[in-house]
């Protein structure tokens, strides 16, 4: 996100929706399922 908006994307056009702890892609408890689950997804709205 940080990179479209430094590309000129206004940044008031995204929504950001953190998934992490409600929709884990992986359950195990280490640092490479915890590192799978620290993503964010966007959208970017049309102008």
């Amino acid at each position: 996100m940080n990179y479209l908006v430094t590309q000129g994307v206004q940044a008031s056009r995204f929504t950001l929706i953190s998934y992490g702890e409600e929709r884990p892609q992986c359950t195990k408890k280490n640092e490479a399922c915890w590192s799978r689950n620290r993503r964010a997804h966007f959208l970017v709205r049309p102008q």
